[in-house]
C-alpha cells in the first residue's frame, strides 16, 4: 500500500476507512495574507455527519482500519504530517 499525503490540500472525510467527498466545502484564511487556504468538505446531516457518528461510536473499525495499513506506511503517513506542521 502506498500512502499519500498532503497536509495542504486535497481534504476528505474519511469513514469506516473510506474517503468521502461532501457536496458543501469551506476555507480557512492565512491570518497574515488573507490568502484562502485549500477547501475543506464541510459534513451536513444529510450529507455524512449521520454516518460520521455512527462509525464513532465504533471505535474498533477504527482498530481494523489502522491494522490494515503495514507499520511502514503508517510511520510515512505520520512523519509526513509531523514535516507538515512544522513547515
Amino acid at each position: 500500500m502506498t500512502v499519500e499525503f498532503d497536509a495542504r490540500s486535497k481534504y476528505v472525510q474519511i469513514i469506516n476507512c473510506k474517503s468521502h467527498s461532501t457536496e458543501l466545502t469551506r476555507h480557512g484564511l492565512n491570518p497574515t495574507t488573507l490568502e484562502a487556504l485549500s477547501e475543506v468538505p464541510v459534513a451536513t446531516p444529510g450529507d455524512h455527519l449521520d454516518k460520521a457518528v455512527a462509525a464513532g461510536k465504533n471505535c474498533r473499525q477504527a482498530l481494523v482500519c489502522a491494522r490494515a495499513w503495514s507499520y511502514e506506511d503508517r510511520k510515512k503517513a505520520i512523519l509526513a504530517y509531523a514535516d507538515a506542521i512544522e513547515k
